[in-house]
């Protein structure tokens, strides 16, 4: 860990880039949270991480229990991960904590079972990114239980125990969810669903009714479900309150055609790319609705995810053949960062961005800023301070860091 004085012109940014770490890496290391992290004053003290402590991917806490719902300490337990193997020997610890740095390198596990061989007793090709609680549920690691077969009429099916716990596993957002019970002729059903759900997709209860849409979506266009989840949340309007607080609003702005609508949050141009896209669900079922029929499928959540993962596409594609960047070789997570800056400020916008066009106008990117704060001059005006009055530079300043803190 460093300690870094602040100088007068000093941003996070800048220290970010200089450091070789990130913006959020700093803010969460320091306690920064909103318009503190365009707020530096001179002297101040801040706490910078080495070169080597970049924040993992994910940080899992690992548990292991037996088919009678207890806590269990295997003796050994070996894990795979980031391309290296480690062996634990637990002792009396009941979990165990690993912080995974690539979450696309996956995780495999191991544990000694009665017969003291190593069992494998997890695999997974990739990681959902943050903190998870991860429950591992084995027959073997314990022989205690009474489950043989009984006599007794059915309470339930063992689809329906295993339909209801994955349910539950959902709406527990992370916590691993289990069912032990007797179903079809008195045989016993050991039901087990982790934080794995469909296409390793992780979305919050209020949002798990476009979970189908989304991977839908994402599979005919080539995305992963994630990075389009990922900018689907960037662009919806949330309810702010209630029981389905962050609940998606499929009928944003419902009141003005003109406003950008939907859970996409599409004006009526990019609306009409969409629907001029062989590719788009907007195009195959709905070319021969009037302009205003049309305008209104944006308030749609089938259409809305739908355009939303062409649209991307259709600025992928453009942005690809205009910049001649290799966008098809990035990183699942990345191409949704460019996806994202290219629905937000378009091709020319992007380019201009990415330092392959002459910068906007100082006059047009301070007014752009003001109008992402919602209206705030004095807020943008101290941003721009920041990058030394350079609006352009503070726009997309302020740009590049809301993009990268978008969860994908």
């Amino acid at each position: 860990m460093r300690i870094h004085k602040v100088e007068k012109h000093d941003t996070l940014w800048k220290l970010a880039k200089y450091y070789s770490t990130t913006v959020d890496v700093i803010g969460r290391l320091n306690g920064l949270k909103g318009t503190q992290l365009h707020r530096l004053s001179i002297g101040q003290m801040l706490r910078i991480p080495d070169a080597n402590s970049a924040k993992p991917d994910a940080e899992l806490k690992v548990k292991f229990r037996s088919m009678d719902f207890k806590t269990i300490t295997p003796k050994k337990v070996k894990v795979e991960h980031d391309g290296k193997e480690e062996w634990h020997v637990m002792d009396k610890a009941d979990h165990l904590l690993l912080s995974i740095q690539d979450h696309a390198l996956g995780l495999k596990v191991w544990v000694e079972n009665l017969n003291k061989e190593m069992e494998q007793v997890l695999s997974h090709e990739i990681l959902p990114i943050g903190k998870w609680n991860v429950f591992i549920d084995s027959r073997k690691v314990k022989a205690d239980g009474a489950l043989q077969p009984k006599r007794g009429a059915p309470a339930s099916s063992a689809a329906r125990v295993k339909a209801v716990t994955s349910q539950n596993a959902q709406l527990k957002q992370g916590q691993a969810a289990e069912e032990q019970t007797r179903v079809e002729a008195g045989k016993p059903v050991h039901a087990v669903a982790t934080i794995y759900t469909s296409a390793n997709l992780r979305l919050p209860p209020v949002n798990e009714k476009y979970r189908e849409l989304i991977i839908a979506a994402a599979e005919a266009h080539q995305l992963s479900p994630q990075s389009l989840a990922a900018m689907i949340n960037i662009e919806a309007a949330k309810a702010r309150r209630g029981p389905n607080k962050g609940e998606w609003l499929e009928q944003s702005n419902a009141h003005d055609s003109s406003l950008a609508q939907g859970l996409a949050q599409f004006f009526p141009a990019g609306w009409t790319d969409v629907s001029k896209d062989p590719s788009s669900l907007l195009h195959k079922e709905c070319g021969n609705l009037n302009n205003g029929a049309l305008m209104a499928k944006r308030r749609v959540a089938r259409y809305a995810i739908d355009g939303a993962a062409t649209y991307a596409q259709i600025n992928l594609r453009n942005f690809s053949r205009q910049s001649r960047y290799p966008v098809d070789a990035l990183p699942p997570e990345d191409k949704a960062k460019v996806a994202y800056i290219l629905h937000h400020d378009g091709l020319t916008g992007t380019m201009m961005l990415v330092g392959l066009e002459p910068p906007m106008s100082r006059t047009r990117a301070r007014n752009k800023l003001i109008g992402q704060l919602g209206g705030d001059a004095e807020k943008a005006d101290r941003i721009i301070a920041q990058y030394d009055g350079n609006s352009f530079n503070a726009y997309r300043g302020w740009l590049f860091v809301s993009v990268a803190s978008v969860p994908s």
